[in-house]
């Protein structure tokens, strides 16, 4: 047996320890992949569990928006669907005041994958910008499941007036939880809480128009007034906007019992006291943003003065017709040595025959005939002689002397 030297010894541990280091070498890499194998099947298990439920809940949101998208629809029926959101549009235009209303035929078509049907609703109308913005939110508020696809607002230059066109694309999903009508959905979903917000925020800007300038209100000299009788004023305001219309109000602690048309301007009030009171008017346009001007009238009270009774003579009376201006001496006839006068009453068409010592009274004349002439005769009114010539009216009659 031979025996090794110790530098031998020594490379035969070297050489011992490098193989011991590969094959531990060697076999980790193996175990190692082993592991590795492993921990990528679990890796791509685990990515499939997590898609799947990723597709899963996306499956259950879809189910989720289905069934949301469905209570907010329009009725499957086509026929029902365009009735009810043709219905609620007139409402809307209606309660907005927007006037000249129209409604052009609807327009719909199918949507893919036989989901149900795309409609499309055009509405024509005038109004103002309030009445714009009123509509614009009476549209948008409820959570249809609808869309303003168009909107068209021009300004008519010789009026406050705006022409409106506005398309709204409205959904039909098969299987609408709204059979007939339209749906119930909320109504809560825009910023603001109502239209009115919305118009002071808009509106107040006025884009669409000049500057507006407040109503010129003249203020009043101090009036006065008397316990327990009406007092009136008329405000009166000039607004230099053609197109602006002017009301009034009364404002101001001491306005009890004080009324004033809106629209006239016209102030009413019954004092009950004496004193110095003081009122506040206000005059406001309906420019955008509106503008107002106030004036303070300062009335005094007082007690009403003594009325003086004068005794009022009735007027005389007027005179009637007078037929002595149309009554003609016709003629003097002589019938068994007696003299007549013909007195001939054009108006009535009545010829009065009179002789001597005979009454008569014809308009203002009240006479006894006194002597019959050839020519003339004489009569006595109110004991006063007058005379009358043949072809002469009644009135014409002189006063005689005797001459």
């Amino acid at each position: 047996m031979m025996t090794m030297s110790p530098r031998e010894r020594q490379l035969a541990i070297g050489v011992g320890a490098v193989l011991v280091i590969v094959l531990l070498f060697v076999g980790w890499n193996f175990v190692g992949g082993i592991f590795s194998g492993q921990d990528a099947q679990i890796q791509s298990l685990t990515k499939k569990i997590s898609d799947a439920k990723t597709k899963q809940r996306k499956g259950m949101k879809a189910v989720k928006d289905l069934h949301a998208f469905r209570a907010r629809s329009l009725p499957e029926s086509p026929d029902e669907a365009r009735s009810a959101y043709q219905a609620w549009l007139f409402k809307m235009l209606t309660a907005s005041e927007i006037e000249d209303q129209s409604l052009s035929p609807p327009v719909f078509r199918e949507l893919p994958k036989n989901l149900g049907y795309d409609h499309s609703f055009t509405a024509k109308g005038r109004g103002t910008l309030p009445q714009v913005v009123h509509l614009l939110d009476s549209l948008q508020r409820p959570d249809y499941l609808h869309r303003i696809e168009r909107l068209v607002i021009k300004p008519i230059p010789s009026a406050r007036l705006f022409d409106v066109t506005i398309t709204l694309e409205a959904v039909a999903l098969m299987k609408a939880d709204a059979v007939s009508g339209m749906p119930a959905v909320e109504t809560t979903r825009l910023a603001l809480a109502s239209a009115a917000e919305y118009q002071a925020v808009i509106c107040n800007r006025n884009i669409f128009g000049p500057l507006n300038h407040p109503p010129a209100l003249k203020a009043p000299s101090s009036q006065t007034a008397y316990v327990g009788r009406e007092f009136t004023y008329s405000a009166d305001a000039k607004d230099p906007d053609a197109l602006d219309h002017v009301t009034y109000r009364v404002d101001g602690p001491q306005k009890s019992g004080v009324s004033i048309d809106a629209k006239s301007g016209k102030l009413r009030w019954s004092p009950k006291e004496k004193g110095k009171f003081e009122f506040t008017v206000v005059a406001k346009d309906d420019g955008l943003p509106a503008k107002e001007s106030t004036a303070k009238i300062v009335v005094t009270v007082t007690d009403p003065p003594k009325v003086t009774v004068t005794e009022v003579k009735p007027p005389p009376e007027k005179p009637k017709f007078d037929d002595s201006k149309y009554t003609i001496l016709a003629g003097i006839t002589e019938a068994n040595s007696e003299r007549e006068v013909w007195l001939l009453n054009r108006p009535k068409g009545e010829l009065i025959k009179l002789r001597v010592g005979d009454k008569f009274k014809i308009g203002l004349f009240e006479g006894v005939v006194e002597s019959i002439g050839d020519e003339d005769f004489i009569f006595a009114m109110k004991d006063v002689p007058h005379r009358l010539y043949k072809g002469e009216t009644l009135n014409e009659a002189i006063v005689w002397e005797g001459n």
